[in-house]
């Protein structure tokens, strides 16, 4: 029986049925059912650690879930403020597009105002130039037909000038 119950102390097989045997094997059997519960509390010692061990794994971890938790919230947080900081610089770059668009049109309507300006000016340089040409020919003309004797400027009233001079077939001198 002492056998017996050293195997089932070893096999840990709690569901072993025992025969029932005389006084002296009652000493072995005590002393096996003392070595069986020996075997016994060293499991359960051995259980109460791993469960120990488990609850300070699941400490830790929920230690970690909630500082994930919140580092996740922070995050969450980030990324909400920079989509905001993202749409406020997207609207700022369009705006300044909108703006630098405007200074191009602007810029352009001002070199188009120039280049006619350009024009003008050499237009009215032109023209300034041909009536200087149009006033020295008219001059020489004038002084070639005093000098020949054909016109007589002493007859014009004074503040009338030449432009009241009418010459005919480059002969004649009149006054308007």
């Amino acid at each position: 029986m002492a056998q017996t119950l050293n195997t089932l102390a070893r096999s840990r097989r709690l569901a072993t049925h025992l025969p029932h045997q005389q006084l002296e094997e009652l000493n072995a059997i005590t002393q096996s059912v003392q070595g069986l519960l020996q075997v016994f509390l060293k499991g359960m010692q051995e259980v109460q650690s791993a469960v120990n061990e488990l609850n300070q794994s699941s400490t830790a971890l929920d230690g970690a879930t909630t500082h994930s938790a919140s580092a996740i919230s922070n995050f969450q947080g980030d990324i909400k403020q920079l989509v905001s900081i993202m749409d406020t610089l997207s609207g700022e770059m369009e705006q300044s597009l909108q703006l630098s668009q405007r200074a191009a049109d602007e810029a352009q309507s001002s070199a188009e105002q120039v280049a006619r300006g350009r024009d003008e000016v050499e237009n009215t340089a032109r023209a300034i130039s041909d009536l200087t040409n149009d006033i020295d020919k008219t001059a020489h003309s004038l002084d070639r037909l005093q000098s020949d004797g054909r016109c007589d400027f002493s007859s014009f009233k004074k503040g009338y000038g030449l432009s009241s001079a009418v010459i005919v077939g480059g002969a004649f001198c009149t006054y308007l």
